[in-house]
């Protein structure tokens, strides 16, 4: 890829790169009226007068309008050379996945109340997203920086209490379905955090998201994610497959959250990650999960564990079994309504 370091794209010259990945790279950057800026640009490339490149601008407009305290601000974007770039507010922060890594190296994990604020703020910024018409779909440690107004965040000191958690790369993993990389069937995102319908290749929503926050909440708590392989296609069974391990010391009403958020059928999960954040600061009030949560993650994680064995016999066995846990699905469903 073009090397853009010391050249100038638009209003912004170029400096450092500091970060590159598969599908990106990042540049901090002086833009003539918003000064320091980071500048993602993209590997793929659109052809002119395409409708590849209609979609990119019509994708892009909306990000633009999004305003949230916690979603990064993207200022502008444009295509050079036929490489599409962002234009986004620079956060010097590191990235709370930099900081888990950190912390989980040393044995150590956030404490409770951390964890709380940091799901609330995500699950703010995604409701305010999701509200707006999009979908992540790569919501991930990485993509979630670390600011502090009042002192500089260091690795592997307590976090300042006035933390502040920003949400990055919003609408990039859309942007480029759409525009760039992806075909009908086709997989994105992360592996790790990746839920069961994107692993194999289905349309996705808002549902998909709040599994992907359910995964960074899992590894908030236990010090690492649930699911571990030395494949991507083995970690993408494991999450269409295999139930969430418990957690060690984790209260079981914690635990049914943590299965109902991770359940392989988006129906079964929290409707929304407000929801989900919102169960999750009840019981770290003190308060009783929902009956209804129960149920579900009952549910959801006898259909994983069946999944999982794929070796009950006889055959009529399990589809009785199937055919019970789809039962118990719609009551619950309608239930609900």
């Amino acid at each position: 890829m073009t090397d853009w370091a010391g050249k100038t794209l638009g209003k912004v010259l170029i400096h450092d790169l500091i970060a590159r990945g598969g599908m990106a790279e990042v540049y901090t950057g002086t833009h003539e009226t918003f000064g320091p800026v980071a500048v993602k640009v993209m590997r793929g490339m659109l052809e002119q007068d395409s409708d590849q490149l209609a979609r990119f601008h019509r994708e892009a407009e909306v990000i633009e309008t999004l305003r949230h305290p916690n979603i990064v601000q993207m200022f502008d974007y444009a295509i050079v050379d036929e490489f599409p770039y962002l234009v986004m507010e620079y956060i010097p922060g590191p990235s709370l996945a930099a900081y888990l890594k950190k912390l989980h190296d040393s044995n150590q994990r956030l404490p409770i109340a951390t964890v709380a604020h940091i799901l609330q703020s995500i699950a703010s910024a995604l409701d305010y997203a999701h509200f707006m018409g999009l979908v992540h779909r790569d919501i991930k440690p990485a993509n979630i920086l670390l600011r502090s107004q009042s002192e500089v965040i260091e690795l592997g000191k307590p976090l300042p209490a006035d933390v502040e958690t920003v949400l990055t790369d919003f609408g990039l993993v859309r942007l480029l379905d759409s525009t760039l990389l992806t075909t009908a069937g086709s997989v994105s995102g992360t592996p790790t955090y990746m839920s069961p319908e994107q692993a194999r290749g289905e349309k996705v929503d808002k549902r998909t998201d709040v599994y992907s926050l359910g995964i960074v909440l899992y590894e908030m708590l236990a010090g690492t994610v649930p699911f571990h392989a030395d494949t991507t296609f083995g970690m993408l069974m494991k999450h269409i497959n295999e139930p969430p391990p418990v957690i060690k010391g984790i209260s079981p009403d914690l635990q049914a959250l943590l299965d109902r958020a991770l359940a392989k059928d988006p129906a079964l999960r929290y409707e929304s990650t407000g929801e989900l954040a919102n169960e999750f600061f009840a019981i770290f009030s003190g308060q009783t999960i929902s009956p209804g949560t129960i149920h579900i993650a009952k549910i959801a994680r006898q259909a994983a564990e069946i999944s999982q064995q794929g070796r009950l016999r006889p055959n009529e066995s399990r589809r009785r079994a199937w055919l019970r846990i789809g039962i118990e699905i719609a009551i619950v469903l309608i239930l609900a309504v």
